[in-house]
């Protein structure tokens, strides 16, 4: 997991079982999420529910008006030789 507060940096790493980690903003926050399914989100005291299956890479955005997933890049294109 990555969090960043308002564009710094917060947080990086994995959590275990259980372990629980508050990231405050004045704006918002932004959650990499290695594993969707796996982690439990709060906004404002409030659950979220779930994020994805089990294993998806997630970027979760969140601020007082709510939250939103944002789509991945997609890969840049590939030369054909």
């Amino acid at each position: 997991m990555r969090a960043r507060s308002d564009g710094k940096y917060a947080f990086s790493g994995t959590l275990d079982p259980n372990q629980t980690r508050t990231v405050e903003a004045q704006e918002s926050v932004e959650l990499l999420l290695g594993d969707a399914a796996g982690v439990s989100v709060e906004l404002n005291g409030k659950p979220l529910g779930a994020l994805g299956p089990k294993g998806q890479v997630r970027t979760l955005q969140l601020s007082s008006g709510g939250f939103k997933m944002v789509s991945a890049k997609p890969p840049p294109p590939v030369d054909p030789l």
